[in-house]
């Protein structure tokens, strides 16, 4: 038996491991800038079949007949009136959603406003413009973190909980049984 120790031919080989750390400086701006170039591409090409699709749209119309253009013209008018009060209700509920939980009268918010500016050309909500008014008129709360004064915080594992001080709880009863 040889008394060289087991370990040292372990040592001095080389590793094989091939996890690698990810080179996270110049791959991940690699890879960012990549998706910025694709999300812009494609961003273009749906602006140019937006414009393809208004320009077949309008060569379509001019194709029409004249009773054809008064079907299409009563068409678009009863979408873009249906677009509207369905968009009113959405506008309304939509406020509703973004004013929860804050101190002011929801009903005299929601009666009080145009839901046509808060429309875009499509007649969906702008939920942002929604939120960003309600935030404008009726601020959002802060929690407060304090507790009321003369209560102790304790916790049990369940959440904090707030307890009256125990001197205010001891002179209450000793109040009641008068002691």
């Amino acid at each position: 038996m040889s008394d060289a120790p087991a370990d040292t031919a372990t040592t001095d080989a080389p590793t094989t491991d091939t996890a690698q750390e990810p080179d996270t400086g110049t791959d991940l701006a690699a890879e960012v800038e990549k998706w910025k170039a694709q999300a812009r591409k494609h961003e273009e090409r749906a602006k140019a079949n937006a414009a393809a699709a208004k320009e077949r749209d309008e060569l379509r119309r001019s194709a029409m007949t004249e009773q054809e253009q008064a079907v299409a013209a009563a068409v678009d008018q009863a979408r873009a009136e249906t677009l509207r009060q369905v968009g009113g209700q959405l506008v309304a509920a939509e406020v509703r959603a973004a004013a929860a939980g804050r101190s002011t009268d929801l009903d005299a918010l929601v009666d009080a406003i145009d839901p046509a500016k808060f429309l875009d050309e499509s007649g969906q909500v702008d939920r942002d413009a929604v939120k960003a008014w309600v935030d404008r008129i009726a601020p959002a709360q802060q929690e407060s973190t304090t507790t009321p004064a003369g209560l102790e915080v304790f916790d049990i594992g369940q959440g904090l909980n707030a307890a009256p001080p125990a001197d205010a709880l001891l002179s209450d009863i000793k109040t009641a049984l008068g002691i």
